[in-house]
């Protein structure tokens, strides 16, 4: 009976993370960086120069645990910058463009959405645990 109830816990701190990452990933979508020191290709080399901190956007990736339930781990998106046309910013190249964090603002929504379904889903697992345990409890021979 316990294993549902750390089960459930563990769905809800992975849906929390999941809160976490997208509403990071959403408060710092508009920061621009110059395309010389961003990484738009997945898999290249990180500039060195870091100056003002770039932010990287992230998500979260679920396993199975062994002993039951879920781990949830942040895990950067790749790649982590795309470019963007944007003359007036300041930090523009001499094509006009800048980078910007790559966050789909269509897929933050889901993974909010998901992560709130999640997260209710897992406090009635708990619910449902604590009635079943209190009607044994209570039941009399």
């Amino acid at each position: 009976m316990v294993g549902a109830i750390s089960t459930a816990l563990s769905g809800m701190d992975a849906a929390a993370k999941r809160v976490e990452a997208s509403a990071s990933n959403l408060a710092n979508s508009r920061n621009t960086i110059r395309t010389e020191d961003a990484r738009t290709d997945s898999g290249g080399a990180r500039p060195e120069r870091r100056d003002p901190p770039v932010y990287e956007p992230v998500r979260v990736d679920q396993l199975s645990d062994r002993g039951g339930g879920t781990r949830a781990e942040f895990v950067s998106v790749e790649p982590p910058h795309v470019k963007s046309y944007d003359p007036g910013n300041r930090l523009a190249d001499d094509d006009g463009m800048v980078a910007r964090p790559n966050v789909d603002y269509v897929r933050e929504a889901v993974n909010l959405t998901q992560a709130e379904h999640a997260y209710t889903a897992n406090l009635k697992v708990i619910a449902t645990e604590n009635a079943m345990i209190g009607a044994l409890l209570n039941e009399t021979h």
